[in-house]
Order: structure tokens, then sequence, then C-alpha cells
């Protein structure tokens, strides 16, 4: 397989195309999760407007308590779920991308390999390759799942209004 005029990233996927289903089940737990994590905030926004109607209803108190622990157990459960996944898929293409390098050196010449401390082969091979991990576990879906949740969330506020989800916006610039 030639790589000539490829980007890395196109590289990577090549890598990644027999766990691209893990990698998509990995971020979408991961955005359910953070959706998950939202819900007692919401439940208590609930409890606080039940108070100011003057609703004290412990019934539905204990029901948005529930609901509450509900979105908390839901976040709790769901992101270790969402690692799990990720990590599977991070360390099949990291077989994946050994396999290549393995490959790929026993079509170097032979006094390649002989002028080349084993120290440097093993660098490339392990470190240089385990470097790749880090991102594929981790950044891929917390970094997707941190991005579209607050993006639903300014897209709610623009259902809401359109003024509030200008005025949303507006703090960008000063964040």
């Amino acid at each position: 397989m030639s790589n000539a005029g490829q980007s890395a990233a196109s590289i990577l996927m090549g890598f990644a195309r027999p766990c691209k289903g893990m990698l998509a089940e990995s971020v979408a737990l991961a955005v359910l999760g953070a959706l998950c994590g939202m819900v007692p905030y919401i439940a208590a926004s609930r409890g606080i407007i039940m108070v100011c109607r003057g609703d004290y209803d412990f019934g539905g108190f204990a029901l948005l308590a529930g609901i509450a622990l509900a979105g908390y157990l839901g976040q709790v459960w769901l992101a270790p779920y969402s690692t799990i996944k990720s990590h599977e898929a991070a360390f099949t293409i990291l077989g994946n991308i050994r396999t290549a390098i393995a490959g790929k050196l026993s079509r170097v010449p032979m006094g390649t390999i002989l002028d080349t401390p084993s120290g440097t082969l093993k660098n490339v091979i392990v470190e240089k390759a385990d470097a790749i991990e880090t991102t594929l576990a981790h950044a891929v879906p917390e970094l997707t799942s941190g991005l579209i949740v607050p993006l639903a969330v300014v897209g709610y506020i623009f259902a809401l209004d359109w003024r509030m989800g200008l005025v949303a916006l507006a703090t960008l610039p000063v964040g």
C-alpha cells in the first residue's frame, strides 16, 4: 500500500478502518454520558421552579431527585464504557500500525538494518506507535462529546429564543 501524497490523518484512518464501529460506539457513549451529566442540573432547575411557584409536593421533589440520580448514574456508567471501547479500538489500531511497520521493515535493505541501532528500531515500533494511543483512546471520544454537547445546548437556547442564543454566543469572545 503506497501512502505517497496522503495526509497523516488519512493514513491513520486507513489503519482505523476495522475499528470505525468501536470508535463510533465510544463517541456515542461519551456523548450520552455527557448528556446524562446535564440531567441533574435540569432536574434541580425544575425543583427551583416548583419552589418559586409555591409547589411543595414531596412526590414531585422525590421524582426529580430520582431523575437527577438516574442522570448522574448514567454519566458515571457510560463514561467508563466509552473509555473501554475507545481503548479496544486504539489498541487494535496500534496493532495494525505495528504490523505495517514490521512489514515495511522486512523490505528494508539488510545493510540499513545492520547500521541502525536496535534501540532506534524499538523506539519507532514501540514508543512512536504508543504516542498515538492517548489521542485515539481519550481525545477522540472526549473531545467529540465535549464539542457536541455545548453545541446542542446553544442550539436549544436558540430554539427557546433567538435573542438568548445571540447573548450566549456573545460571551465567547469574552471567554
